[in-house]
């Protein structure tokens, strides 16, 4: 006969062993829970990522850049003594060709070597190019080279980009800028019997300039005036003065490292090479 406490003692071990797995089950879900959080955690995060260093240049590489100092290069001291940034983005193409239109637009424009980086390519106050023009008289009547002026050209169709210090500006005394301008359109540039459109600002001994070219020139030339005091129409002719500028400031800077000199004098024989060669 079953001992009435015996059939208890059965009854609580079953009730244990069916509360075992209910808690095995609970406790694994919770583990599961867990490790769901840690993956929602790893998918939420951002590895961080070092960035290496820049690989440096090859002796090669840096000799064949030292010829022209294009493209700007960070790691180049002359182009960062020279323009002090990298190229700005280009022009917007619709723009550009809208601008354009049928026939090539050669921008031009005069500007002093010896101004700030910072001055635009336009001259629109005449007293401040005649008080230039005085101090460009050195000693003994000799002109101070950093004080003469000079011309920038600039195709929009091929971005070709020259530039020349002048003897000086009035084409009346001296058509060597005209000479000048007519040999890199018609002859470097071929645009030899094509209309070409000459376009620059309003200033009077620019605009005798233009005159000239037009005259000289084999093709038609058009004239296109920017209104004065408009920085947006002439912002291809401004761009081509600052573009100019740095790059003959650039090849002035390498030339002092080799020569281990600080900077270069300001009217150094050299630079009118510098003017021609870094365009």
């Amino acid at each position: 006969m079953q001992n009435p406490g015996e059939a208890g003692d059965r009854d609580d071990d079953a009730d244990a062993l069916e509360l075992e797995p209910a808690a095995g089950a609970a406790a694994a879900g919770a583990e599961d829970g867990a490790e769901a959080e840690e993956e929602e955690e790893e998918l939420g995060k951002r590895a961080a990522k070092g960035r290496r260093a820049p690989k440096g240049p090859t002796p090669r590489e840096r000799e064949e850049h030292a010829l022209t100092h294009l493209p700007y290069r960070s790691w180049c001291p002359a182009c960062v003594a020279g323009r002090g940034r990298g190229p700005q983005h280009p022009a917007n193409p619709t723009e550009e060709k809208d601008l354009l239109g049928a026939c090539s637009t050669v921008c031009c424009d005069f500007w002093y070597p010896g101004a700030g980086a910072g001055d635009g390519g336009e001259a629109d106050e005449e007293e401040e190019e005649e008080e230039e023009e005085e101090r460009a008289e050195g000693e003994h009547g000799k002109k101070a080279l950093d004080r003469l002026p000079a011309l920038v050209l600039w195709d929009s169709a091929t971005k070709a980009l020259a530039a020349s210090l002048l003897p000086g500006k009035s084409v009346a005394r001296n058509r060597y800028a005209v000479d000048y301008a007519v040999t890199v359109i018609d002859h470097d540039w071929g645009l030899a019997g094509e209309t070409v459109i000459l376009k620059g600002d309003g200033e009077p001994a620019l605009v005798a300039f233009r005159k000239e070219v037009a005259e000289a020139r084999r093709g038609r030339t058009i004239f296109e005036t920017s209104p004065p005091g408009d920085h947006q129409a002439n912002g291809a002719a401004e761009q081509a003065v600052r573009t100019a500028r740095a790059h003959y400031r650039t090849h002035l800077a390498a030339l002092a490292a080799k020569l281990r000199l600080e900077d270069m004098p300001s009217d150094t024989p050299i630079l009118p090479c510098a003017i021609t060669h870094g365009a």
